[in-house]
């Protein structure tokens, strides 16, 4: 989004437990200014995508997300991004990863340039949209650090930052926004992609979803 700042929150380079990742939700996060610095909290990180465990958080982790949608930016609440997951080949589903599957989060999906699912993109009832990422034959293009740029990014992992700048430009066109309204905007304005897929259906409002795509591409 342009001319948003950056935050780097170190949580998983090592061990990490329940407050150091309360800590990393709630780091700039307020209802006062000028102390209120984070609105976009973007994740590409959680449980491993083994398929084989049921991912849950800690409740001071819980408590933390809670707070942030309620106190952070001035009471209109944080954004937070999470990444769906990139264990499809090991029949993970978003389902099984606690953070993902919060209320309070945006879990994002991962599709190609085809507009179909990316081979390792997790499917599940709590994915809210896809965005484009890496496929079985192109990756995303984007900048590296310190310098240059790479044209292989993937995953799901690449998915969650973008939607999360996506959410960066509502902001920008309507500070006012409440962390509700975003989520409900990306599902009105989701585009219903690879529509001859057998999942889609009508939820109970109407909207239609699909497992592997949510309410579409964002």
């Amino acid at each position: 989004a342009f001319e948003s700042d950056i935050v780097g929150i170190r949580v998983i380079e090592g061990p990490s437990d329940d407050q150091d990742e309360a800590d990393a939700m709630n780091h700039q996060v307020s209802a006062v200014s000028p102390v209120n610095y984070v609105h976009i909290n973007s994740n590409s990180w959680g449980p491993s995508d083994c398929g084989c465990i049921l991912g849950g958080m800690g409740p001071l982790t819980a408590a933390a997300l809670a707070n942030g949608t309620t106190n952070g930016r001035g009471g209109r609440g944080t954004i937070y991004v999470w990444a769906g997951g990139k264990g499809r080949q090991f029949q993970d589903k978003v389902n099984y990863d606690a953070y993902a599957s919060s209320r309070y989060t945006i879990a994002v999906g991962a599709t190609g340039a085809n507009g179909q699912f990316s081979y390792y993109s997790e499917p599940g009832a709590s994915l809210l949209v896809n965005t484009s990422s890496q496929d079985s034959s192109s990756g995303t293009t984007t900048t590296t650090f310190p310098s240059g740029y790479t044209n292989n990014f993937g995953g799901t992992s690449s998915a969650a930052p973008l939607a999360a700048g996506v959410v960066g430009l509502m902001l920008e066109a309507n500070p006012s926004l409440g962390w509700r309204d975003v989520q409900h905007i990306l599902v009105e304005s989701a585009e219903m992609n690879h529509p001859a897929h057998v999942d889609w259906l009508a939820n109970g409002s109407g909207r239609m979803f699909n497992h592997n795509y949510g309410f579409g591409r964002g």
